[in-house]
C-alpha cells in the first residue's frame, strides 16, 4: 500500500470517527475506542493519530454529556414534582391545589319547599245543624339566594284569598279549585345581627308569639319589619318591628296600617329553656265599624294593645315538655271587654307532639280579623279549650286530631270542633 493512499484512508478514518464523535454521547464509548486501537495495533493509523482521535472523542463526550445535562435539568424544572412510591405511601396525601371555584348554577340558588293537608272537619254548634266536609290545603313555595344575603321567596296557596284560611272544601260537583299568592317577599341580612323583610311574609321570624290567641298561624302581613338579634349574659335577644299595611283607599291619605314593636329575650340552663316577649300594637285609622276590619265580635274600634307572651320548657323523659302563655291588654278603649289571656302545655317526644291551650279572649281585646279562625268561626268574645295530637308515620307524613270545645261568652253558646288530618311535607 502506498503512503498516499493510507494518508487519505487515516484521513476518512479519523473524518469519519470525528464526525461520529460529534453525535449523541452514547457513540463515544468504549467499544469505538476499542476499534480505533485495533485500527493503531494492525497499523492502519499511527500513534499519533490515535491519540489525536481518543483526546478528541472524550472532548466531544464531555461536552454532550454537559448538553444531555442541561436538558435534563430544563425538564425537571418544567415538570411537577413527584413524590417517591415510599414516601407517597408513607406521608398523607397533600392538599390539592387550588383552583377558581366553579361558577354555581343558577338551580343551586333555588329551593322549593310544600305541604299538602286533606282534612275532616266536623262542627257541632247549639242551634245549628252538624256541618261535616272534606277540606285541602295545598301550598308551594320557592326560595331563592341570588347573591349573599338576600333570600327572595314567593308562593302560593289554595283558598279563597281570606287572610286566616288556605282551605278549600270538597263540593260544587268536582270543580277546580283556586290558588292565590301567599306570600312574595325579599330579606337582607346586614351582618351584626340586623335583618329586613318587605313584600308579603310569614311574620314568624320577626314576631315572636307563645299562642294563636291572637294571631292565626296562616296570616301573613304586607309591609315591611326589621329586626336586631344578639346575645347578653341572659342568653339570645331581639329587638324587632315593623310597619304593616291593612288597607289603601285612593280617596283618602288615611291609610290603615299596623305599627308594632317588640323586646324579647330567651334563655338557657341546663335541660331548662325559656323565652319572655314584650309587644305593642298601634292599629291607625279602623274607627269603622263597616271596614273589613270587624266581622262583628268587636264592640268597639279602638284597638292599640300590649301584650306579654312567654314560654318555659325542659327535658322530660325521653321528651320535651313547655308551658306557655299569653296576655293581652286592649289599653286604648273604654270598653270592659278589653282583656285576653291564654295558657297551655306543649310536649314532643319521638314521633308525637302534643298540644293543650285554654283560651278567653274578650270582645275588644284583639281586632276580630286577627285570632285563629278554627276556634268559633275566629270570633271574638270566647272562651274553651283545644286539644291537639299529631303523629308522624314517616318522615315526611303526619297523621293529626284537632279538637275545639269553645263557648261564645255573650249568648253561652256551645261549639264542638273536630279536625282530622294527614299531612305530607316536600
Amino acid at each position: 500500500m502506498s503512503m498516499p493512499f493510507k494518508k487519505r484512508s487515516v484521513s476518512l478514518v479519523l473524518g469519519a470517527l470525528l464526525g461520529a464523535g460529534a453525535g449523541p454521547a452514547f457513540a463515544t464509548n468504549d467499544a469505538m475506542l476499542e476499534l480505533i486501537k485495533v485500527l493503531r495495533d494492525q497499523g492502519t493509523i499511527p500513534q499519533e493519530a490515535y491519540e489525536a482521535i481518543r483526546l478528541a472523542a472524550m472532548a466531544d463526550e464531555e461536552k454532550n454529556v454537559a448538553s444531555v445535562q442541561k436538558e435534563v435539568a430544563a425538564k425537571v424544572a418544567s415538570t411537577p414534582a413527584v413524590a417517591p412510591a415510599v414516601a407517597v405511601a408513607a406521608a398523607p396525601a397533600a392538599a390539592p391545589a387550588a383552583s377558581a371555584p366553579a361558577k354555581t348554577a343558577w338551580t343551586d340558588t333555588i329551593t322549593l319547599k310544600g305541604d299538602l293537608r286533606t282534612r275532616y272537619d266536623y262542627t257541632d254548634r247549639d242551634s245549628s245543624e252538624d256541618r261535616g266536609r272534606g277540606r285541602l290545603r295545598y301550598r308551594l313555595g320557592v326560595i331563592a339566594n341570588p347573591m349573599a344575603n338576600l333570600e327572595v321567596g314567593a308562593g302560593i296557596a289554595s283558598g279563597t284569598g281570606d287572610q286566616r284560611s288556605t282551605n278549600q272544601s270538597f263540593d260544587q260537583v268536582f270543580s277546580g279549585k283556586q290558588l292565590s299568592l301567599d306570600y312574595a317577599y325579599m330579606q337582607y341580612g346586614f351582618g351584626n345581627g340586623v335583618s329586613a323583610i318587605a313584600g308579603k311574609f310569614s311574620p314568624k321570624n320577626y314576631l315572636w308569639t307563645a299562642t294563636d290567641m291572637m294571631w292565626d298561624t296562616d296570616i301573613n302581613p304586607e309591609g315591611a319589619s326589621a329586626k336586631y338579634a344578639g346575645t347578653n349574659a341572659v342568653g339570645a335577644f331581639a329587638l324587632q318591628g315593623g310597619l304593616w299595611v291593612l288597607s289603601e283607599s285612593k280617596g283618602s291619605s288615611n291609610d290603615a296600617y299596623l305599627g308594632y314593636g317588640q323586646a324579647m329575650q330567651g334563655w338557657k340552663s341546663g335541660d331548662w329553656f325559656g323565652t319572655l316577649a314584650a309587644t305593642t300594637y298601634v292599629f291607625s285609622h279602623i274607627k269603622d265599624t263597616n271596614s273589613p276590619f270587624h266581622r262583628g265580635g268587636n264592640t268597639d274600634t279602638h284597638m292599640n294593645s300590649f301584650s306579654l307572651a312567654t314560654e318555659v320548657g325542659t327535658k322530660l323523659g325521653a321528651g320535651t315538655a313547655s308551658l306557655v302563655g299569653e296576655f293581652v291588654d286592649n289599653y286604648e278603649t273604654s270598653s270592659s271587654q278589653d282583656i285576653g289571656w291564654s295558657v297551655g302545655t306543649k310536649y314532643a317526644w319521638d314521633k308525637w307532639s302534643m298540644k293543650y291551650l285554654y283560651v278567653d279572649l274578650d270582645a275588644n281585646a284583639v281586632p276580630d280579623f286577627l285570632p285563629d279562625s278554627d276556634r268559633f268561626e275566629g270570633d271574638t268574645g270566647v272562651h274553651g279549650h283545644e286539644f291537639e295530637i299529631q303523629y308522624a308515620i314517616l318522615k315526611n307524613i303526619a297523621l293529626g286530631l284537632d279538637f275545639y270545645h269553645v263557648q261564645q261568652s255573650a249568648t253561652n253558646v256551645d261549639e264542638n270542633r273536630l279536625q282530622a288530618d294527614i299531612i305530607v311535607k316536600f
